[in-house]
């Protein structure tokens, strides 16, 4: 190797090393990776209509929205809980516009109840079943998870130390339950609250 092929070597050398490196690729690898998308909410929500056909799904947060559509419209609210064959539980919710005339204004939707959600459901302490013209029902205990006559649920129940429970629903509106009065749910989706006769009208 001649003078001159050194001293090209050592010069095409000598411009690698020089050569300012882009620090873009550096940056690229210490940035953090890209958060994977979530995963689409199942369409799990079966509707039907008044006749009992099945006209479609829905995700369980549109239902929800659906539902409290209808509610502040001034809907018909009416829920029951029961459990399928396998003995998984469902919430029925049945909105009735009373302005529509379209298969009279019924919408039935069946919604799949999450297991911690029914495990912190609220207990039945007794279950009536029907006897010739009377109705049966499930009487509640009060407290959070038990249906109310207005159509909402219970989410906190406080002891005043008076005769009545002060209930908080679940649009935050304050109810006062006498403490010896019965929370009872009809098979025909009624829901009401009975005081003893002795108790007057001191719950609202």
């Amino acid at each position: 190797m001649d003078t001159i092929e050194l001293a090209a070597i050592v010069a095409a050398g000598t411009a690698l090393v020089l050569t300012p490196i882009d620090p873009q690729p550096l940056r690229e690898l210490n940035a953090p990776l890209p958060e994977p998308e979530p995963e689409p909410e199942p369409a799990i929500v079966a509707n039907y209509d008044h006749y009992g056909t099945l006209w479609g799904h829905d995700t369980v947060t549109k239902a929800e929205a659906d539902i409290a559509q209808a509610r502040a419209q001034g809907h018909a609210i009416d829920e029951w809980d029961v459990t399928d064959r396998d003995g998984r539980p469902l919430r029925i919710v049945r909105t009735t516009d009373p302005t529509s005339v379209f298969l009279s204004g019924i919408d039935i939707s069946v919604i799949p109840v999450p297991a911690a959600a029914a495990a912190q459901a609220t207990e039945i302490l007794e279950t009536v079943p029907a006897n010739g013209c009377l109705l049966g029902y499930d009487r509640f205990a009060i407290s959070p998870g038990a249906p109310l006559p207005n159509g909402r649920t219970v989410t906190t129940v406080e002891d005043p130390l008076g005769s009545s429970w002060r209930v908080t629903d679940d649009q935050g509106t304050v109810h006062s339950l006498h403490k010896y009065g019965e929370l009872i749910r009809y098979t025909s989706g009624t829901v009401a609250f009975r005081e003893p006769e002795w108790a007057g009208w001191s719950s609202d």
